[in-house]
């Protein structure tokens, strides 16, 4: 299978990762996976700081909840690329 490099902007990039991202978390707390639950987790427990993680990431996922741009699954970001890659709207 060949390489091929895509180029992107950076405010492109930063927009793809922050997607990205935010569609891996929403995906990880839809399991109710937690911190404290999860055995690869470093530290003590500590239930007071895990409640305080768990309130500062529903807070933050509230606020991406009202941008609809916030919210994209891999398989649109993938589809986007391929769309701008047809289009040659990337440059290689």
């Amino acid at each position: 299978m060949a390489e091929t490099t895509i180029a992107l902007s950076r405010t492109d990039l930063e927009k793809l990762v922050r997607r990205v991202v935010r569609e891996e978390l929403r995906r990880l707390i839809e399991t109710r996976r937690t911190v404290s639950g999860d055995p690869l987790h470093e530290g003590p427990s500590d239930a007071s700081q895990d409640q305080i993680l768990l309130v500062e990431a529903l807070d933050r996922l509230a606020e991406y909840g009202t941008d609809p741009d916030a919210w994209l699954d891999w398989d649109t970001v993938k589809a986007e690329i391929a769309r701008a890659e047809a289009a040659g709207e990337l440059s290689r």
